[in-house]
């Protein structure tokens, strides 16, 4: 059975006025509900939803070091994301300081050795899709090695 990807309900997609106008007020504010909305369901996964994922080697080699950053960088209960999860919500900073998406990015950048604008555009993709991608840059870097 195919796990439901990170989806958030009507209420959240289109606040009111009043919510936008206190939206980054700490636990009652729209951006606070909206989190506890996606850690609930975050919470309700299991390690099944790693079988959502290819069994290419290369992909679970990749997410072993992308899926924990995610975890840790933006404090989700678990890394059991799938490839239809929106970036957009995975990698939501909503820190006071708003620099976790800064910092994990460069972290990751470093650490694979990838160019420094690759998680341009990276919003609108799907958690899936840059998994690929970084696979897909490292195979090619692999290959252009002497």
């Amino acid at each position: 059975m195919a796990i439901e990807p990170l989806v958030l309900p009507d209420r959240y997609r289109s606040p009111n006025r009043m919510q936008r106008f206190l939206r980054d007020v700490p636990i009652l504010g729209l951006w606070a509900q909206m989190r506890r909305h996606l850690c609930s369901v975050l919470r309700k996964r299991t390690k099944e939803a790693l079988s959502e994922w290819s069994s290419s080697v290369d992909v679970h080699r990749c997410l072993c070091i992308v899926s924990p950053l995610v975890q840790e960088y933006f404090r989700w209960p678990n890394s059991y994301f799938v490839p239809n999860d929106p970036c957009e919500y995975l990698l939501w900073d909503i820190s006071w300081t708003g620099l976790l998406d800064s910092e994990f990015m460069a972290v990751l950048t470093t650490k694979l050795s990838l160019p420094d604008d690759f998680f341009d555009g990276c919003d609108s993709m799907t958690y899936g899709q840059l998994i690929h991608k970084i696979v897909e840059h490292l195979h090619t870097d692999d290959q252009n090695m002497p």
